[in-house]
């Protein structure tokens, strides 16, 4: 996802498509900040102030996911949790391998959003300017 991004101009990372609701910058923010809660599924709490920037937001989540992972005591890694912050009413008992599927779905889902914006993105401006 990121070699998707991460040489896109503001102007195409700020675009508003037609109908859609998120701007790539927007869906890049999401993600970042959903990898963060999928994290507190696992009573796992974290620094609250995150980086504005959203490619230091990415990177800065995305170390945050592995060095928790790494330091995951071993015996809860087979653990079921219940989240303390912010229950779900319908999914409330999280595993780590269920953290994990989901931030690989999740982001799966969001690069094909981002790949379908670009392609919009593309066709809107093809003759007027550079498009990547």
């Amino acid at each position: 996802m990121l070699k998707i991004v991460s040489n896109l101009p503001d102007t195409c990372l700020d675009w508003q498509p037609p109908n859609k609701p998120r701007t790539i910058r927007n869906c890049l923010r999401h993600i970042a900040h959903v990898e963060i809660w999928y994290i507190t599924r696992l009573n796992i709490e974290l620094p609250s102030k995150n980086p504005r920037n959203v490619f230091k937001l990415l990177n800065y989540t995305r170390k945050l996911v592995i060095k928790t992972l790494e330091n995951f005591p071993r015996d809860k890694m087979r653990g079921i949790f219940q989240p303390r912050k912010d229950p779900s009413p319908t999914c409330n008992l999280w595993t780590a391998r269920k953290m994990l599927r989901r931030f690989v779905d999740h982001e799966r889902l969001h690069t094909k959003y981002i790949q379908k914006i670009l392609g919009m993105y593309k066709k809107e401006f093809s003759n007027q300017q550079k498009v990547y």
